[in-house]
């Protein structure tokens, strides 16, 4: 079971990786960014692009690449799970 659990989520990285690539090529399409540099935003993000695809590293002027086109660099959410220590037991069968 871990096995897939973790080939599943490779594949889903590796999906919004592709998608994100394609939205931010169609982005600097539109623009005109499709030159040794440029650069498109994509909700929000400013992503830097190298003949109209995103680079795969943060440049050092603050926009960034694939990495944020795809959300990666987000942290994943975390879930808690409480017990309440003062729950009642089941009620036990009627006869």
């Amino acid at each position: 079971m871990g096995a897939d659990a973790r080939q599943a989520k490779a594949q889903s990285i590796l999906g919004a990786v592709r998608s994100a690539a394609q939205v931010t090529r169609a982005g600097a399409l539109v623009r005109g960014q499709t030159g040794a540099t440029g650069s498109v935003s994509v909700d929000g993000v400013s992503i830097v692009t190298n003949y109209g695809y995103p680079q795969a590293l943060a440049a050092g002027n603050g926009a960034t690449g694939i990495v944020d086109a795809a959300g990666l660099d987000t942290p994943p959410a975390t879930t808690t799970r409480s017990r309440s220590p003062a729950a009642a037991p089941p009620a036990a069968p009627r006869s």
